[in-house]
């Protein structure tokens, strides 16, 4: 399924890969050494609780994409 217009879609692959991805990663991954500075081991729990809070959104967003494109998104199929 195509979600933007074919000429933004070199643009919105960087903006996922650096915003969504990257960005998450970084903040992630610097919030983990003083994380796990505080709590050891038990700083697993934190991880598994963002997976956890992960679960709802891909599930709604997997109920949006499916549905496709609402009517008024003109030129995005």
């Amino acid at each position: 399924m195509q979600v933007v217009p074919p000429p933004m879609a070199a643009t919105a692959q960087t903006l996922h890969a650096s915003l969504g991805v990257g960005l998450a990663s970084g903040a992630l991954t610097l919030a983990s050494g003083p994380l796990y500075a505080a709590l050891g081991g038990a700083a697993f729990w934190a991880m598994a609780g963002l997976c956890a809070a992960a679960v709802p959104v891909a599930w709604r967003l997997r109920g949006v994409l499916a549905r496709g494109p609402r009517p008024d998104q003109h030129g995005l199929h």
